[in-house]
């Protein structure tokens, strides 16, 4: 059942499209990352910028060190944040980058992507990876 996380989601991306109408497209994806992670704290998820996820061999040594921009928890629920401002869109490796976070992570249920730098019918640009796509 992914309607929690399809919540989550929905609620993720409300906040996103207030912190688009504040300020636009022509910011950087850093100055994204400080004002909706302030935002999304605001509107009461428990947010942790950065959190380190790693990817270890068979004998447990780690052999990449990934760092998604948020990860956001609300009503027991996980899910990592990707941040991008790219005025082009969303690309195949932003996709690849995000599905490699979630394979690394076991306490995460999806991976939301959130494109500041292009609006499509006065939202940002957003796709999903929800665990069952791995």
């Amino acid at each position: 059942n992914y309607a929690p996380i399809t919540e989550l989601r929905f609620k993720i991306v409300g906040v996103a499209i207030k912190t688009l109408d504040r300020l636009g497209v022509a910011h950087s994806e850093e100055v994204y990352d400080s004002i909706f992670r302030v935002d999304l704290e605001k509107a009461g998820f428990d947010v942790t910028n950065k959190p380190k996820l790693l990817l270890k061999d068979a004998n447990g040594k780690v052999v990449k060190t990934y760092l998604p921009d948020l990860r956001v928890r609300h009503k027991g629920l996980s899910v990592l944040v990707e941040l991008k401002a790219d005025p082009q869109g969303l690309q195949a490796s932003h996709k690849r980058q995000v599905e490699a976070y979630l394979s690394s992570s076991q306490k995460d249920q999806a991976v939301f992507l959130i494109n500041f730098g292009r609006k499509k019918k006065n939202m940002p640009e957003t796709d999903s990876v929800f665990r069952k796509d791995l």
